[in-house]
């Protein structure tokens, strides 16, 4: 039987500083949503320069946050990409859509923008707040991840999302909104994990009009 020899070299010196997203936070596209556990698109063009040959199709059995199907779409390189978490997936997909459009762009914010300064004063009775014990201050709680007036900022930036008509632009706003979520919140990310500041409970509370800036800004 004829047995196959594979040469083992070591790559962690070259992979090193390539094998994590920090890279990618100033990079169009790939700065979207910051995603820790992901890589640069580097490490996607170090493997290419590895091969001989480019390849047709890739596959990506693990898609996260996209690096892999993006970084292969500039290069018009075909990816079959799979993703178990939907949020991952619903990133990837905003992130590989190609049909935005910047003149629809700017008529969408324009509107969004007049959906939003006119927000319900009562918020809470039009959008849900989202699922989770410690999400808000409650009965009984010694912490909290939103402040009242933050998470009221979000309900209402959420409540003017759901009247953009158009799926595309709708999902783009959605991740816009996912991207800011750790900023306007009590918590920071501590590793893979997530923490409350040490400051949490004596920083300035955020109003809703600067959650909404802060939206807008990212936007």
């Amino acid at each position: 039987m004829d047995v196959l020899a594979f040469e083992i070299k070591d790559f962690s010196a070259v992979y090193d500083s390539i094998m994590q997203f920090n890279k990618n936070k100033s990079v169009s596209i790939h700065q979207w949503y910051p995603f820790v556990e992901g890589y640069s698109k580097e490490f996607i063009e170090s493997i290419l320069s590895e091969i001989d040959y480019t390849p047709n199709r890739v596959l990506e059995p693990f898609s996260g946050s996209g690096t892999t199907a993006l970084e292969l779409q500039h290069k018009d390189i075909e990816c079959i990409s799979f993703e178990v978490s939907p949020f991952m997936h619903l990133l990837s997909s905003v992130k590989l859509y190609k049909g935005y459009n910047s003149i629809r762009l700017n008529k969408i914010i324009e509107s969004f923008k007049v959906n939003l300064l006119n927000s319900p004063n009562k918020i809470r009775q039009h959008q849900e707040i989202p699922f989770g014990k410690t999400v808000v201050k409650r009965e009984g709680l010694k912490k909290w991840n939103f402040n009242d007036d933050a998470l009221d900022g979000i309900l209402d930036i959420k409540f003017a999302i759901k009247k953009i008509d158009e799926p595309a632009y709708e999902n783009l706003f959605k991740i816009i909104l996912a991207s800011i979520l750790l900023e306007v919140s009590n918590l920071f990310r501590n590793g893979k994990c997530l923490s409350y500041r040490k400051d949490w409970n004596s920083r300035p509370i955020l109003t809703r009009p600067h959650v909404h800036k802060i939206f807008l800004d990212k936007l």
